[in-house]
């Protein structure tokens, strides 16, 4: 039995040395990718016409949705018109109505008219995160 007990004693004694404690210093690369999300839960609209409100206001003004956007980049989202003049149906349909007739507000900002050439800047991100915006079309 005493040698059992004095052979333990000297194990954990040379155990107890060797276990100082250890550091290391280590550097770690890796790669993130860019990232950008988009999204508009309205992707098309339709103006009804207008009533006695409308008429007195001067214009219509309906819902365009929400536009979401996110990512780890410097973005920027615009909306453009996808044709100079806009089509309809119908004997009283105006075939040759300007996109700029079409005016994108953005959440209580000013009302700016769409075209199919410059895009009308609806949301800008400089810093990663999620964004969103309330989108209105008037005409």
């Amino acid at each position: 039995m005493k040698k059992i007990v004095l052979a333990a004693a000297l194990v954990m004694a040379f155990s107890a040395k060797d276990a100082v404690a250890q550091t290391a210093a280590a550097t770690l690369t890796g790669t993130v990718e860019q990232s950008l999300y988009i999204s508009l839960d309205q992707t098309e609209i339709t103006f009804a016409n207008a009533d006695a409100a409308d008429f007195n206001a001067g214009l219509t003004e309906i819902a365009g949705g929400t536009l979401t956007h996110k990512g780890n980049v410097t973005h920027s989202v615009t909306v453009l018109a996808d044709a100079a003049t806009m089509t309809g149906t119908g004997a009283a349909a105006r075939m040759d109505k300007p996109a700029s007739d079409v005016k994108l507000k953005v959440g209580a900002g000013t009302p700016a008219a769409l075209s199919n050439t410059v895009g009308e800047a609806v949301a800008t991100a400089a810093a990663a995160g999620e964004y969103t915006k309330t989108l209105a079309y008037q005409m």
